[in-house]
């Protein structure tokens, strides 16, 4: 279940992206993950979008599938994550495995793997991907959405705001102190 949320992470994904995607919407040659609706899963505004592929979830992805060939030789699963039977992995499941993980690595009592996906694109943003971009990633109709997925710590925030000045303080006099 780890990989499956390092690539929700990674990704930005919502749960169910991840849960239903199948290796037929992967395209290793044009290096783009297909995130359309199809059995089980829709788009939550109901349009599909294309994730560019990195160097990183292509490696991940070649091993995953490699993985299941290996262990699952006589039950081909086009689904991407499936358990330890080869069968797909229910949302549900996943949600538990993340909320065990993130008590167990980060010390969160209540965690969702929705956190993964503003995480996600809060961390993208942070490291200066524009809004639009990020709007196209995460598959959003309206860059308000994407705008309330961004949150920002009370360090970062006050760091910025001394980067920025607007105006020297008014009580503070050149070569002058209070």
């Amino acid at each position: 279940m780890r990989n499956v949320l390092w690539f929700i992470l990674v990704c930005g994904l919502r749960r169910s992206q991840a849960v239903f995607l199948r290796w037929s919407a992967i395209d290793f040659d044009k290096k783009v993950v297909h995130l359309e609706a199809s059995e089980g899963f829709d788009n939550k505004d109901y349009e599909s979008n294309s994730l560019p592929m990195t160097e990183h979830m292509e490696e991940f992805l070649l091993f995953t599938r490699e993985e299941a060939r290996k262990r699952f030789k006589a039950r081909a699963n086009d689904f991407v994550f499936v358990d330890e039977r080869g069968e797909h992995i229910r949302p549900d499941r996943l949600t538990h495995a993340s909320k065990k993980l993130m008590r167990e690595i980060l010390g969160l009592e209540h965690g969702a793997v929705h956190i993964l996906r503003h995480t996600s694109i809060t961390m993208r943003h942070k490291n200066g991907m524009s809004l639009n971009d990020l709007k196209e990633i995460a598959g959003h109709s309206n860059i308000k959405t994407t705008m309330l997925y961004l949150h920002s710590e009370p360090e970062h925030l006050r760091s910025e705001m001394e980067r920025t000045p607007i105006v020297q303080p008014l009580w503070i006099k050149k070569g002058n102190s209070v």
